[in-house]
């Protein structure tokens, strides 16, 4: 990870030592990612019936997404072929974990071990977890655009690291049995919680459409979309890809 670190500063400082000029194009403007087209599995953050391995994908649904949406600012050299962006993105990751309806005919349910009851072990019925946990993040990017910058159309490719920071999380557990669900809602607040501080690395290939000094749309592909996560919450999103649409509006000067 240190090295990785290491290798990417050094980009950076090589890209603001080329755009350190004056009167280099800047841009402001906002992007959304959408993340975590991949396998997911789940994890032994949750107190489930002990045998774990029973559960399979006939019985057991898990899904997970990021959404991040945000702020960001640009500069690039004159010939706008290398810049760097940064901003600040607030990143939701939702999860879950589904209850599946094997044959068709039966409704499923998972148990649930009551934790808040330390003389006894028994379990509730219950559907479904879903948990949302809110990023604030730090994105810090090395754009490339091989292309003439007269192009209406240029495509582009990208590196990045983002830095980010857990400022929210809660936890909704769905009774099988309605009589219970306050139960089940004071057993989610002992879930363990999502890491603090991640990071997340990646890179990518969009298309830029946009006249010099005017304002730009980009669509982006992200590959792959990886993070160093290690106790990521109810479930593990692995494989990782994303997709992100920017729009980006010339700083007048």
């Amino acid at each position: 990870m240190r090295t990785k670190l290491s290798i990417f500063a050094i980009c950076i400082l090589l890209s603001t030592m080329v755009l350190a000029q004056d009167r280099n194009p800047m841009y402001y403007g906002f992007d959304a990612t959408l993340s975590g087209f991949g396998k997911t599995s789940f994890r032994r953050n949750i107190p489930l019936r002990n045998y774990y391995d029973g559960y399979s994908s006939l019985n057991i649904y898990t899904f997970g997404r990021r959404y991040q949406v945000g702020g960001k600012f640009a500069i690039f050299s004159k010939n706008e072929k290398v810049g760097f962006e940064t901003g600040l993105r607030y990143a939701l990751h939702f999860k879950k974990i589904e209850a599946a309806d094997g044959n068709g005919f039966t409704e499923n349910y998972l148990y649930l071990q009551n934790t808040t009851n330390t003389n006894s072990v028994d379990y509730y019925r219950i559907t479904k977890v879903i948990q949302n946990t809110g990023y604030l993040g730090v994105p810090l990017e090395l754009v490339l655009l091989p292309m003439s910058k007269n192009k209406f159309c240029r495509i582009y490719f990208k590196l990045g690291v983002e830095l980010n920071v857990r400022i929210h999380e809660n936890v909704h557990v769905k009774a099988f049995d309605s009589q219970f669900k306050d139960a089940v809602k004071s057993i989610g607040k002992d879930f363990k919680k999502s890491d603090v501080y991640y990071t997340t690395w990646y890179a990518g290939i969009g298309m830029q459409f946009g006249k010099p000094g005017e304002q730009k749309f980009s669509l982006q592909f992200l590959f792959p979309y990886l993070t160093n996560e290690k106790s990521s919450g109810i479930i593990d999103t692995n494989d990782i890809i994303g997709f992100t649409f920017e729009y980006k509006l010339p700083v007048k000067r």
